[in-house]
């Protein structure tokens, strides 16, 4: 699978972040990536719900907030983890695009020939 190079992630018509694969990820990394996975195979919770056996959408979705989350809280050892998650899992994603009105988040992921609400 190839390795998504670059995404940008934008908030309300503002570039807020930006991620940049430099170089395969080492193996401890890889191996961390792996955990997440793990973790999520024991369900998560997503939008209120609990979710035991997340699929391949609900956990993009879930690793996308936690990563909005890591923005917005500066913190960036979760950046920096969803952020290697979502270039090593979801090839062609160029775009996360997230609208904010009130307490509700809009998410659109632009991937190289698509864009997927959701």
């Amino acid at each position: 699978m190839r390795i998504c190079e670059m995404f940008t992630v934008i908030l309300n018509g503002k570039q807020i972040y930006e991620y940049e694969a430099k170089a395969r990820l080492p193996g401890h990394q890889r191996q961390f990536l792996d955990d997440m996975d793990r973790d999520m195979d024991q369900g998560i919770s997503l939008g209120g719900e609990q979710i035991e056996m997340p699929d391949a959408h609900q956990r993009l979705k879930y690793v996308v907030f936690k990563l909005i989350q890591g923005i917005e809280d500066s913190k960036s050892g979760l950046v920096k983890s969803t952020s290697a998650y979502l270039g090593s899992r979801q090839a062609g994603l160029i775009k996360i695009i997230i609208s904010q009105q009130d307490e509700k988040q809009i998410v659109s992921l632009e991937f190289d020939n698509e864009r997927v609400s959701g």
